[in-house]
């Protein structure tokens, strides 16, 4: 909430809403941002998607298996780590934890 109220300073307004109210749009906004960010993402099993860090905070996932659900947070995704950090692991995460990870799918050398 800090960042918030520093905002709303910041930006000169005089916002009359409690901070209960702030954080409820904060949270729709969020909510937002999720809905749209898997809106746009196709999500290829077998494909490989790497989250474009820099050093040795890169890494490259292969996805190999998945459950579809309606509700993204109940989207689960079983990956294997092929580079990076992890090499040779496998895990889960949720549509939603994979959209945020994955900056881009990997594509083959022409």
């Amino acid at each position: 909430m800090q960042h918030i109220h520093e905002a709303i300073k910041r930006s000169e307004l005089v916002i009359d809403a409690s901070d209960e109210q702030i954080k409820h749009i904060v949270d729709i906004a969020d909510a937002i941002y999720h809905e749209e960010l898997i809106a746009g993402f196709v999500l290829e099993p077998g494909a490989f998607y790497t989250n474009g860090e820099p050093g040795r905070n890169w890494s490259v996932r292969q996805v190999i298996d998945h459950r579809a659900h309606k509700d993204p947070s109940l989207y689960l995704i079983v990956y294997r780590v092929v580079d990076g950090d992890r090499k040779g692991t496998t895990d889960s995460c949720t549509l939603h934890e994979f959209v945020e990870w994955a900056e881009e799918k990997m594509r083959p050398k022409s």
